[in-house]
């Protein structure tokens, strides 16, 4: 197996089907709406696990891709930072704070990713990462909660929201390094633990 499917762009020529793929990628599909009035709708390309797209498409696809996990990833952050820039709620510690929390974001996001699609081999047999294309960005999951914390701690005057947004931190570190834990835990003693009942 290849490190992390790195040879993508192996064995790309550099001709007009390597480049583009006009012959042997169907642009129309990609390019074209799929409005009932234009007649039957093109099936969409399958691709295999290891096809090799030409190099303008591959381009093409990963800004896309860049593009649309950028506002996912900058989200959060700001509207955490956020909540401390309102009048009736000001932090200046934490309202200043904001693009450094948005910048830690974007980076840990690229990291990250980097780990998950690179997959690591670990001692055991274990990996690091799935060796798939996926992004590992903030999650919305925890925003409210996040919100919640700031917003109460700097309610009371002794504390601040950068104290606050630590906290929070501080309590997603132990619940990841939880989680992580109990990946190591056998299935079967899970589905014994985790009933499909509670789950």
């Amino acid at each position: 197996e290849v490190f992390g499917g790195c040879d993508a762009c192996l064995g790309v020529r550099p001709t007009a089907e390597g480049l583009i793929g006009l012959k042997t990628y169907p642009w129309k599909y990609l390019c074209m709406p799929q409005l009932p009035c234009f007649g039957k709708a093109m099936a969409p390309p399958i691709l295999g696990p290891n096809a090799k797209l030409p190099l303008l498409l591959s381009v093409v696809m990963g800004l896309q891709h860049a593009l649309a996990m950028l506002g996912g990833i900058v989200t959060p952050p700001s509207l955490i930072a956020g909540d401390a820039c309102f009048p009736w709620q000001f932090d200046q510690e934490l309202c200043d704070a904001k693009q450094y929390m948005i910048s830690a974001a974007l980076i840990v996001s690229g990291l990250l990713s980097l780990v998950q699609i690179l997959r690591f081999r670990l001692c055991g047999g274990y990996t690091l990462g799935t060796g798939l294309i996926s992004v590992m960005g903030t999650s919305f999951t925890f925003l409210p909660i996040a919100r919640e914390i700031v917003v109460s701690e700097i309610s009371v005057e002794k504390n601040s929201g950068m104290d606050a947004y630590g906290k929070f931190l501080g309590t997603c570190l132990v619940a990841a390094v939880t989680e992580i834990l109990i990946s190591f835990v056998p299935p079967r003693l899970l589905k014994k633990i985790f009933p499909p009942v509670v789950t």
